[in-house]
């Protein structure tokens, strides 16, 4: 892989996200980088404190038919707010059967809980 950077960039590592190029936001908080994904339907969590070889450690999948479309890191919280899940549309473009938005609060730990909301 050719790195391709502005001057002052350097390139360090690299991660396929677990094989979700998919990834729209990603938070790093503890020597962890959480990624969001668009398609996936889920957050992808990546161990970064070596950063020369990032290694996936996770993969936290949303609640039915939902998306994790922003995530925060806090201490040891990672909060996910998620909408309809972009596979959860007809070709008409309207709605088929998606859940309503949730928010999932989770230890940064291996501890993961959801909380839905409407």
């Amino acid at each position: 892989m050719t790195a391709v950077s502005s001057h002052n960039v350097k390139f360090l590592g690299h991660s396929d996200q677990g094989g979700r190029g998919d990834g729209v936001q990603v938070m790093v908080n503890r020597g962890h980088a959480y990624i969001g994904h668009g398609f996936s339907n889920g957050i992808t969590v990546i161990d970064v404190r070596d950063p020369k070889n990032p290694r996936t450690v996770n993969f936290l999948r949303c609640p039915p038919n939902t998306r994790a479309h922003h995530i925060q890191t806090h201490d040891d919280l990672l909060l996910a707010v998620n909408g309809p899940s972009v596979w959860g549309r007809t070709a008409s473009g309207m709605s088929a059967s998606v859940t309503p938005t949730s928010r999932c609060i989770c230890r940064s730990s291996p501890t993961i809980f959801w909380s839905s909301s409407t």
